[in-house]
């Protein structure tokens, strides 16, 4: 009893410290929020601007300016600014990041080798369309003393499913299926095995399952994580020995978009679902309609000779072990994942990886963070743009508000104001993980031949916390310097649009490259200037592509923001287009569409 009471004390006291704290945040919050509110009209230039507390200001050690969200996020870097590779990693900041990366990959083979464990790690960066930096580290193989390359094939686990959301993209752009096609579109009495499972969330006089393509690639479906026969589906686990435990045992555990769930079963079933509708099995659809189009010739499901002469061994511990570890080769290292393939039972090398990064930045993906209508790459690229586009945006985000799921397979985070899209993998003996930034254009990868998926998914981010911020410094400042172009026909775009947008060119205090304007019912003066990384073509339209954010020409260097009216930044742009001799103007931050011009020239 006397213990008891002593919890109870102990646990009055904290109580009362928590009301305490609770009461000092709730007072600092309140006068937070008046000085928000008066900064809040900094962004649109009615009185000078006056510091955040909370503010890290620039300087020409740290250009990088963290600009928190009482002031909007910040205008997007511009893909025709980027700086070429063989410049960036000339500079000084960046030359320090790139050395830290490599510092701390040694660290982390120090941390192995303490534990016992001889390993193959592979680190590499990728800006724009180039590998700027490759470390192997370790050896492929015990004693054998060869170190690993770009070429090394590691086994890449759950990475397989942004391959798999890829293949959704390419289905969907050959009309084979649809994000809302239900299961039983693909697996029904016509053509068994009939998906059956039950689903309490959906109509009971409903003939279908309740469960959508777009479900299972955005972990939404409410399905378990698992399939019944595991990660590793030995060959006897057919796909209709799968259904039968399935419609036996399984139910739709949640009700479906309302929670996020990681389902490797659903991926798995996506996998096959959008093979059925090709008409091909999964494997062969991903390698020919993905892999090979993007010359990813050292990746894929076949262990063929070529590919284990430069395969890394993967290896495990025994788990009862403790530090130092003995190490032993994996039994799983060439095993098929066979249902499950669709969810992670893909191969590559650094190499292949670092190509799929560039092939995603060579579509101009500056738009890869926010959801965009009707861009198309070319049809050998091995990407639909506007629909992978689209499914790569976050569909369901988590209560903290900066991470969530995709539709395409990517798990997105928003860190240093912009969208940084990861995947990790882990199998038996392998762990690997992948991030890009595709505003600036940054991409980083982490293997090892040992399934550490955790160590991987940190070094990756520790990667991007390193160069991120500084690629961002170096690409700000190279903007600040060099003045904006226009597009040879900007003058058709002078004007007004509905009484809504005027638009005009030519003032005396508008910089040179710039155009002004007015969103004339919020009375906003704002500054735009042409993204051609956002123009895109639809049909036999042409859009012509302007962000813009309000004018606060008093803001001190680096401080500017693409705050749009009721949107996010990334929403902040303008596309014009002339079709039949009519020129109109879409302002999706207010959804508002086709806006036509009323006057000017």
């Amino acid at each position: 009893r006397r213990m008891m009471m002593r919890k109870l004390n102990c646990f009055s006291f904290l109580a009362c410290l928590l009301c305490l704290f609770s009461v000092l945040e709730c007072g600092w919050g309140y006068e937070e929020s008046r000085r928000v509110i008066d900064i809040g009209r900094d962004i649109w230039g009615e009185r000078t601007p006056n510091r955040h507390p909370l503010r890290r200001v620039a300087s020409e050690d740290d250009p990088f300016i963290f600009n928190s969200w009482f002031y909007g996020p910040p205008c997007p870097d511009r893909s025709d600014r980027l700086l070429p590779a063989s410049s960036l990693v000339k500079n000084e900041r960046m030359k320090l990041a790139l050395n830290e990366v490599e510092l701390t990959g040694k660290v982390v083979m120090q941390l192995y080798e303490a534990s016992n464990l001889s390993l193959a790690l592979s680190l590499f960066v990728v800006y724009d369309s180039e590998i700027i930096l490759f470390q192997g580290n370790g050896e492929v193989e015990v004693g054998g003393g060869v170190p690993p390359d770009l070429d090394t094939v590691y086994n890449v686990g759950s990475v397989t499913k942004v391959f798999t959301g890829n293949l959704l993209a390419a289905a969907q752009r050959r009309g084979a299926v649809s994000n809302g096609d239900d299961l039983t579109k693909f697996f029904n009495e016509d053509a068994p095995p009939a998906w059956r499972v039950r689903n309490p969330y959906k109509p009971p006089e409903s003939p279908l399952g309740g469960v959508t393509l777009e479900m299972l690639s955005s972990h939404t479906s409410g399905l378990p994580r698992e399939a019944p026969c595991g990660v590793y589906c030995s060959p006897s686990f057919t796909t209709d020995l799968v259904f039968q435990y399935l419609n036996k045992f399984y139910n739709v555990m949640n009700q479906p978009f309302a929670h996020g769930h990681y389902s490797n079963l659903g991926f798995s079933l996506l996998g096959h679902a959008v093979a059925r509708g090709l008409g091909v099995p999964y494997e062969d659809a991903l390698v020919d309609l993905v892999l090979l189009p993007l010359n990813m010739t050292r990746s894929g499901f076949n262990y063929t000779t070529a590919i284990l002469a430069n395969m890394a061994t993967g290896y495990t511990i025994n788990p009862t072990d403790s530090a130092p570890y003995e190490q032993q080769e994996s039994v799983y290292n060439t095993v098929s994942l066979g249902f499950s393939a669709p969810a992670g039972g893909m191969f590559s090398t650094p190499r292949n990886l670092a190509a799929y990064m560039t092939s995603l930045f060579r579509s101009d993906l500056s738009a890869i963070s926010h959801e965009t209508t009707g861009q198309r790459g070319p049809a050998e690229s091995g990407h639909d743009y506007a629909l992978y586009n689209e499914g790569i945006a976050a569909q369901l985000n988590f209560p903290d508000g900066l991470t969530g799921y995709s539709a395409g397979g990517w798990e997105p985070a928003f860190e240093y104001d912009s969208y940084v899209f990861t995947k990790g993998g882990l199998v038996d003996g392998f762990a690997s993980s992948i991030a890009v930034e595709p505003v600036t254009k940054l991409g980083v990868g982490a293997l090892v031949n040992f399934p550490d998926g955790g160590g991987m998914s940190g070094l990756t981010a520790q990667m991007m916390q390193t160069l991120l911020p500084a690629v961002q410094g170096i690409l700000r400042r190279n903007q600040d310097e060099v003045a904006p172009l226009l597009p040879d026909n900007y003058e058709t775009f002078v004007g007004t649009y509905g009484g809504i947008l005027e638009v005009r060119d030519g003032e005396p205090d508008v910089p040179p490259g710039f155009l002004a304007g007015d969103i004339t019912f919020y009375q906003t003066p704002l500054l735009l200037w042409w993204d051609p990384s956002q123009d895109y073509e639809l049909g036999d339209k042409s859009y012509t592509a302007f962000r813009y954010r309000p004018r606060a020409d008093r803001a001190a260097p680096g401080e500017k923001s693409c705050a749009a009216i009721s949107g996010l930044g990334m929403e902040a742009v303008l596309y014009f287009n002339t079709f039949k001799g009519v020129t109109t103007v879409t302002y999706p931050d207010e959804f508002i569409f086709l806006l036509p011009k009323t006057g000017g020239a």
